[in-house]
């Protein structure tokens, strides 16, 4: 019976995604790595980067997660758009994303 919660609740709000997570971003000056922090509440995610400001916020429905948000780049020394959209399997994440008019691809896994 609580084997069959757990599955229901995973379908309703989507994998788990709670936790840290190191990613590599493939950009187009050069692979970029950070690890990142997700909390989730009913099925709202917010996601912390190191050097971000506030966290980015979205959903997440079955695999498919999704962000939006304001985000700091030290390297560019300004804020601006970020978007991600990815499919999580497990421990391991993959997907897009985008920062102003800078598109790249990532792949993640969740730290231990």
């Amino acid at each position: 019976m609580k084997l069959a919660a757990l599955f229901l609740s995973i379908a309703a709000f989507g994998a788990d995604v709670a936790g840290k997570w190191d990613f590599i971003w493939n950009t187009p000056g050069g692979e970029r790595r950070s690890t990142l922090t997700f909390t989730v509440q009913n099925g709202a995610v917010q996601c912390s980067f190191p050097d971000a400001k506030e966290p980015i916020k979205g959903t997440i429905e079955g695999s498919r997660l999704k962000l939006s948000g304001k985000l700091y780049s030290p390297e560019a020394g300004s804020e601006g758009k970020f978007e991600l959209e990815g499919a999580i399997d497990g421990a391991k994440m993959k997907g897009t994303s985008s920062w102003e008019e800078h598109s790249m691809t990532f792949t993640a896994t969740r730290q231990n």
